[in-house]
């Protein structure tokens, strides 16, 4: 079972962020911004899609070349 499993939540959308890494049955707390859709990763680390950190940022895919667009702390 997923009992004492180390787990990713990863933003997606509206922005890319890394929240943290949490254990199986953890509460965590999100901001969801009014009127906006959003869009969250759940994965074990080793199988999650990469995230930059420590900031949050956009992308863009062009050509299949993923350009960031802005990354903030």
């Amino acid at each position: 079972g997923a009992e004492g499993k180390e787990f990713l939540l990863i933003q997606r959308h509206p922005v890319e962020k890394l929240i943290g890494k949490f254990t199986f049955g953890d509460s965590v707390p999100v901001t969801l911004m009014p009127h906006r859709a959003h869009l969250f990763e759940i994965a074990v680390p080793e199988e999650a899609d990469p995230v930059l950190i420590p900031c949050e940022y956009e992308t863009i895919l062009e050509n299949r070349a993923t350009l960031i667009l802005k990354c903030e702390e």
